[in-house]
């Protein structure tokens, strides 16, 4: 009997010493590298969620010793949403403590689903953040910040972000700057626009940059979620069979009007974003669509329909021929 007790006594020693150095390697050494990494907690954003993207940035060893040292200490409810500057060579309990540090000036902003690239500029202007001028260069030229997106990959090295900048209610701290932020943008752009998604896009023999284009155009023509699908349907639709979009907001985008129909003269603008004169997609996207547009590109709603338009108060009035179309311009736009 006390040969087996201290068989057992052994075993619970050596687990415990082997527990013991488990959490010294994980809990105690850092990563190592002296390698400084942006880290952004988002508002609302769980503990796993957390742990999993320390993890993936390589600076904790162990997604799980991390959740357990925050919930030994109680922390989960007190890491603070904003932007980080952590180094490889913090153990978990100093990147936790980073974590939990008085919170910095930090200013709010909200980008709106269907905003353009430069609208998006003017907010982070006004807010007094950083220029229209910075922020529309590293939107436009920063390579750099395109490199770690699979994503982004397909774009052309002249193009900008423009489609790509994630809208959503963002915290910056004052002092960011305009790369700092279109990360953040494009790190949202990733989570939500899932793996899942842009794996239906490459099993429709389509790109993302086409789906990202077509759901820009759908974002600024109509607002509710079953619309987007229905215009989306009818644009692809289009597209099959060699007709013009005829999108007033792909026009708008190039005079940089906001017009929502145009003028006989002005739909003779010289313009590859002109889809009365020319077929196609326009060459970019025409503003960063939200996920509502983007899902309903991928996942139209097909319809006889091949015309519509939106009235004054909204709602969009659909028609499948275009003598149908006339009447409806007639009684719902002639008023």
């Amino acid at each position: 009997m006390m040969k087996k007790t201290s068989l057992i006594i052994g075993a619970i020693l050596v687990a415990g010493v082997l527990a013991g150095a488990v959490w010294y390697q994980f809990y105690s050494q850092p990563v190592g590298g002296k390698r400084e990494v942006q880290f952004s907690i988002n508002r609302g954003e769980s503990l796993a969620s957390i742990s999993g993207r320390l993890r993936a940035a390589g600076l904790i060893k162990s997604k799980f010793i991390f959740e357990q040292y925050a919930k030994w200490r109680d922390l989960a409810s007190r890491l603070q949403a904003g932007d980080y500057k952590l180094n490889t060579d913090q153990t978990i309990g100093e990147i936790a403590s980073s974590l939990l540090a008085a919170k910095r000036e930090s200013k709010r902003v909200l980008i709106r689903e269907g905003e353009t690239m430069e609208e998006i500029a003017q907010i982070f202007s006004a807010a007094g953040l950083f220029s229209t001028k910075d922020f529309l260069w590293a939107a436009g030229s920063e390579q750099e910040l395109r490199v770690p997106y699979d994503f982004l990959k397909e774009l052309p090295r002249d193009s900008s972000l423009e489609g790509y900048l994630f809208p959503d209610t963002y915290d910056f701290f004052v002092g960011a700057t305009a790369s700092e932020a279109i990360k953040k943008m494009l790190d949202n752009f990733e989570r939500k626009v899932t793996p899942d998604l842009r794996d239906r896009v490459k099993s429709q023999g389509k790109s993302l940059y086409e789906v990202i284009t077509l759901a820009s155009i759908v974002e600024r023509e109509v607002r509710k979620p079953e619309d987007m699908k229905i215009v989306a349907g009818i644009f692809w639709s289009r597209l099959a069979h060699g007709q013009a979009l005829q999108s007033d907001a792909t026009l708008s985008y190039a005079l940089k009007d906001g017009t929502a129909a145009h003028s006989a003269a002005e739909l003779q603008t010289e313009t590859p974003y002109n889809t009365y004169k020319y077929p196609g997609l326009p060459p970019t996207p025409i503003a960063n669509p939200g996920l509502n547009a983007i899902q309903a590109a991928i996942e139209p709603t097909a319809t006889a329909y091949n015309f519509f338009l939106t009235d004054a108060d909204g709602t969009v009035h659909y028609a499948k021929t275009f003598t149908e179309h006339i009447n409806n311009k007639a009684k719902y736009l002639n008023k």
